[in-house]
């Protein structure tokens, strides 16, 4: 018999359901598009990149500021359990939000 670890979940099963490569047959190629998508939204868009939010070198987040000063902000935190990923891998969200008016932060 195996313990669960919280509620009915065991160890195994809780990695399983943080681990979403497990539910997409095709995960591998969804992430390895990731980086160039996100570095082309970079490249596009208008960002502040690294401004640091506490005192550790990972701390930092980037801004894609919209077009208006007064646009609403949506602060992007990415998944991956602290680790996998970071902010940079994930700028391609920025891109729908920075074009429908909205401020992007993207958290590291």
């Amino acid at each position: 018999m195996t313990d669960t670890v919280y509620l009915h979940y065991t160890q195994t099963e809780l990695d399983r359901n943080f681990d979403q490569r497990g539910w997409v047959q095709n995960s591998e190629e969804v992430i390895a598009r990731y980086g160039p998508s996100s570095a082309a939204v970079r490249e596009r868009l208008r960002c502040l990149t690294n401004v640091p939010y506490g005192k550790s070198p990972d701390q930092v987040l980037d801004i894609f500021p919209a077009a208006a000063s007064a646009s609403p902000v949506l602060v992007f935190v990415h998944g991956g359990r602290w680790v996998n990923f970071t902010k940079d891998d994930n700028s391609l969200v920025a891109g729908p939000l920075v074009d429908a008016g909205i401020h992007c932060v993207v958290l590291n």
